[in-house]
């Protein structure tokens, strides 16, 4: 049987694909119906549908308890997409979406990548229980406009001086030396 990659666009229930058949087509290990006009049937609203209630049952079944009122886990440390609030005082600024300043830890090689907000940022980190340091970050060289410049710069800084790390919920908090707040970041679920 052959497989095609197939453009997808619109939303849920609507998605029109653009392919010279329409039929039954396998996409990516999904079976998707189409009528003649290239328009998803209803057995694909039916398998989306039960795949959404399952990943959701799992999902609740990992996340809550219900003798907490409704409370979620924590995030993890590492492999989440920290999106940064705070450094110091400073609220995080930024110029557009795709440089909002952010960190991921990789686990499986003890890597940090993120941005400044400005520039592109990558390094290594040493992780021991709640203790967190980071060890020589290097970064790209753009320029930006001058707030978001002292934004990298304290950012940075602020780095080279964490000694550990707090997660509450979907927060994340950097601490120094002396137990102070040196930056903070939320989750964000990418999609």
């Amino acid at each position: 049987m052959k497989h095609d990659r197939v453009q997808a666009v619109g939303t849920f229930g609507g998605s029109l694909f653009h392919h010279k058949t329409r039929n039954l087509m396998p996409w990516d290990g999904l079976i998707i119906l189409m009528n003649g006009n290239g328009v998803t049937t209803m057995k694909q609203k039916y398998s989306l549908a039960a795949l959404l209630v399952g990943t959701l049952a799992l999902a609740g079944c990992a996340g809550f308890d219900a003798t907490s009122g409704g409370d979620t886990a924590n995030e993890p440390l590492e492999n989440t997409y920290w999106k940064l609030v705070t450094v110091g005082e400073r609220q995080a600024v930024t110029i557009d979406e795709a440089r909002e300043a952010h960190l991921v830890l990789h686990a499986d090689d003890a890597r940090l990548a993120g941005s400044t907000g400005c520039n592109r940022m990558m390094g290594d980190y040493e992780r021991d229980g709640d203790r967190l340091t980071f060890g020589q970050l290097a970064t790209t060289m753009m320029a930006c406009p001058g707030e978001v410049m002292e934004l990298e710069r304290e950012f940075l800084d602020a780095l080279g001086d964490i000694t550990n790390w707090q997660v509450e919920g979907e927060n994340l908090t950097l601490v120094g030396e002396e137990g102070e707040a040196l930056a903070r970041f939320e989750a964000v679920h990418l999609q």
